[in-house]
C-alpha cells in the first residue's frame, strides 16, 4: 500500500506556508478597517491640516499647486492628483490613510522578516504596530505622518536588502524612499542620516573609502530634492522653512519629564507615570537595560553563533534610527514654536522600537530556555491585551465622538448648514476658522487680524460682513473677550454650535 503521511505532510506545510501570509493580509485588511471606522466622522482635522489641504483643493479648483513652504510638498501633490479623478480632498486623505495603514503594517513585518527570517516574528511585530494606539490615531489624521511612515519603512528595507544582497537597485531605491520621506515630513530628516550610517559601517564593500563613498553618494543623492524644495520656498516666499530662528534652550528637568511621560506612556499607562515622570522612567529602564544585558551574556556564545549579517545589519538600522531620531529632537528643541516631545515625534521611534524589538526576541527564541520562552509569552500576552484595550477604548471614542474639527459637533453644525444656504455670504469673521475652512471651503478672517473691537466693528459695517463665535473655539483663545469682540455688534441668530453678529445698521 501506498503511504498516505507524506502527501499529509506536504499538505499541511502548504497550508503553512499559506497561512503566514493569509495572516498578515487579515492583519492589513484589519488596520484598514479599522482606521476607517475611527473616521467615520472624516479623518481628524487640526490647524496643521489646512497647509496640506488647502493646495490640493486650490489644484482641483484651478488655481494651480502651490503647496506652503511650512510643511513638506509631497501629501498635498497626492491630493492634488487624487483629486483628478473626482474625489475632494478630505475624503482622498481618509481612505488613502486608512490604505496606508495596512501597507505599513505589512512594511513592518517585512522588515523583521527581513532581519531574522523568523515569520512568527514577524507577524507579532504586524500585530503590535495594529494594536498600537497611537499609531492608529496617527494614522487618523488628515495630515503626512501616514505617508511619511510608508515611505521610511519602505526605505529601512531597501536599505536592508541592499546590505544582504548587493543589488544596485536596492540602494536606488532606498535613495529614492528616503528623498520621499524627507519630503513627506520635515522631522523625518533622521532616515537619510541612518541609512548613510548603516550603509558605512554594514555595505558589502571591503573597502572603506568604497563604505565611505557609497553612504556619501547616498546622503547627497537623498538630500537633493528637498534641497531644491528649500530653495524654491526661499525664491518663492522669503523662507525656506517655516522655523527661522535657533534658541539656545538648556535641557531642563521639565523637559526631561515631558519625554519621560510620553515616551514610557506608549507602554504603560500615563497615571502610572504622573508626578514621578523621571523615577518611573529610570525604573523601567534599569530593569529593562537589565533584563536585555542578563539574556545578551547568558547565550551570548549561541547569539554569536547564530548572528547572521542580515541580522546584525537590521537590528544596527533600526537602532541607529531610534538614537539619531532622539538626536534630533534634543537638537530641535532651540527651534521656536516647535514642541519636539509630543507623541507625533515619538510614534515612528515607536514603529522601529516594536520592529527591533521583535527582531531581537525572534533570534533569542531558539535558544532560549523554557523559563524564558514561558516569561517571554506571558509578557507579551500580556502586553497585547493591554495594546488592544487602549485601541478598542480610542476607537470606541472616536466613532463616538470625532477628532478635531471632524468631531461630531462640526457635523451637527447648524453654522456650517447656513453658510452652505448662503453662498453670498462672502465676507466673514470668525473663532475656529480653521473647521469653516474644512467644511464649507471658505476661509473667514480670524478676529485676532484685527487690532482692537473698533477695527472689527469698522470692518463688519463696511463690508456687510457677518461674525461668527464658534462655541468651540471660544474668543478668549484669540487675544479678545467675548465682550470685547461683540462690542457695538447686534446678535443676528444664535446656532446651536455659534453666534452670529452684524452690524447693527446692517440688513437681516
Amino acid at each position: 500500500m501506498t503511504p498516505i503521511s507524506p502527501p499529509v505532510r506536504a499538505d499541511a506545510r502548504r497550508l503553512h506556508d499559506w497561512g503566514r501570509p493569509a495572516l498578515l493580509a487579515v492583519l492589513a485588511l484589519a488596520g484598514i478597517l479599522l482606521v476607517l471606522s475611527n473616521t467615520r466622522w472624516g479623518a481628524y482635522l487640526s490647524d496643521d491640516s489646512y497647509y496640506y489641504l488647502y493646495p490640493a483643493r486650490d489644484f482641483a479648483a484651478g488655481k494651480g499647486f502651490s503647496p506652503s513652504y511650512i510643511f513638506a510638498p509631497m501629501l498635498p501633490l497626492i491630493l492634488a492628483v487624487i483629486s483628478l479623478l473626482g474625489i475632494e480632498a478630505l475624503v482622498a486623505i481618509r481612505w488613502l490613510n486608512a490604505l496606508l495603514f495596512g501597507v505599513n503594517i505589512l512594511l513592518a513585518a517585512h522588515l523583521v522578516w527581513a532581519t531574522t527570517r523568523k515569520p512568527a516574528f514577524a507577524i507579532l511585530a504586524a500585530a503590535l504596530v495594529l494594536l498600537a494606539d497611537v499609531v492608529v490615531e496617527a494614522h487618523g489624521w488628515a495630515m503626512s505622518e501616514a505617508l511619511a511612515f510608508t515611505f521610511m519603512l519602505l526605505g529601512l528595507n531597501a536599505c536592508l536588502l541592499y546590505l544582504t544582497s548587493a543589488r544596485q537597485g536596492y540602494l536606488w531605491a532606498a535613495v529614492v524612499a528616503a528623498a520621499l520621506t524627507v519630503l513627506t515630513r520635515y522631522a523625518a530628516l533622521p532616515i537619510i542620516a541612518t541609512i548613510a550610517l548603516t550603509l558605512l559601517i554594514h555595505a558589502p564593500h571591503k573597502s572603506w573609502l568604497m563604505r565611505v563613498r557609497v553612504a556619501v553618494l547616498f546622503g547627497l543623492a537623498s538630500l537633493l530634492p528637498i534641497a531644491a524644495y528649500w530653495l524654491r520656498n526661499q525664491l518663492t516666499s522669503g523662507h525656506p522653512v517655516r522655523y527661522q530662528q535657533f534658541l539656545n534652550v538648556p535641557f531642563d528637568r521639565s523637559q526631561l519629564t515631558w519625554f519621560c511621560y510620553h515616551w514610557f506612556s506608549l507602554f504603560i499607562p500615563g497615571r502610572l507615570l504622573r508626578e514621578r515622570e523621571i523615577l518611573a522612567g529610570g525604573v523601567i529602564s534599569l530593569i529593562a537595560l537589565l533584563v536585555v544585558a542578563g539574556l545578551a551574556w547568558r547565550y551570548r556564545r549561541a547569539l554569536a553563533a547564530t548572528s547572521t549579517p542580515a541580522f546584525r545589519a537590521g537590528t544596527f538600522l533600526c537602532s541607529a534610527f531610534l538614537a539619531l531620531n532622539l538626536l534630533m529632537l534634543y537638537l530641535a528643541r532651540g527651534l521656536t514654536e516647535l514642541d519636539v516631545f509630543n507623541p507625533r515625534y515619538l510614534v515612528p521611534m515607536l514603529i522601529v522600537f516594536l520592529v527591533l524589538a521583535c527582531c531581537l526576541a525572534g533570534q533569542l527564541w531558539p535558544l532560549a530556555g523554557r523559563w524564558v520562552r514561558g516569561s517571554l509569552v506571558v509578557f507579551l500576552a500580556i502586553f497585547l491585551v493591554y495594546y488592544g484595550y487602549r485601541t478598542v477604548e480610542f476607537s470606541r471614542q472616536m466613532a463616538r465622538m470625532g477628532l478635531g474639527y471632524s468631531n461630531v459637533g462640526w457635523h451637527n453644525s447648524e453654522t456650517v448648514a447656513y453658510l452652505h444656504q448662503h453662498p453670498e455670504l462672502t465676507h466673514l469673521v470668525s473663532t475656529g476658522e480653521m473647521g469653516i475652512y474644512f467644511w464649507t471651503g471658505r476661509m473667514p478672517q480670524v478676529i485676532s487680524a484685527f487690532p482692537g473691537p473698533n477695527q472689527l466693528q469698522t470692518y463688519l459695517c463696511q463690508n456687510d460682513a457677518i461674525l461668527l463665535l464658534m462655541d468651540q473655539m471660544p474668543a478668549d483663545l484669540y487675544g479678545m473677550t467675548r465682550d470685547q469682540a461683540i462690542q457695538g455688534l447686534q446678535l443676528a441668530q444664535r446656532f446651536n454650535d455659534s453666534e452670529m453678529y452684524r452690524c447693527p445698521s446692517a440688513p437681516q
